[in-house]
């Protein structure tokens, strides 16, 4: 009789071992299979040149654009430093981003807060 229960415990170990193995493999299928897909989807944003047009969808200037009618709005010393700061930066934000940042939070640093929601200063940053 104990043989018997020992032989039932260990059947349902062994179960319970496949079990988790069987769940682990399938896991890692997942997930290598994700990761696959990442890589292929990367490939081929940077062959086919997605990746450096992606993130301004033709919405943005182009990068050397000439100033349109919001570089007449922005004080001159702040357009060169916006101009500066932006042909500095490595993620690519033109200086048009920046500039309607700098405007519609503090207004070229004419309101330097605080705001209704305690946020100071040129970019209006919560402390």
């Amino acid at each position: 009789m104990a043989a018997v229960a020992v032989a039932r415990v260990g059947v349902a170990l062994l179960s319970s071992d496949v079990r988790n193995a069987v769940l682990a493999v399938i896991g890692a299928l997942f997930l290598g299979a994700v990761a696959i897909v990442f890589v292929i989807v990367a490939l081929l944003k940077s062959l086919l040149g997605f990746a450096a047009s992606t993130p301004s969808m033709g919405l943005l200037p182009a990068a050397g654009a000439h100033p349109v009618p919001l570089a007449s709005s922005i004080p001159a010393d702040q357009l060169a430093f916006m101009q500066q700061v932006a042909s500095d930066s490595s993620c690519g934000l033109p200086w048009s981003v920046l500039a309607g940042i700098a405007s519609v939070e503090s207004s070229f640093g004419a309101n330097l807060g605080p705001s209704s929601a305690g946020a100071y200063g040129y970019g209006q940053f919560e402390p």
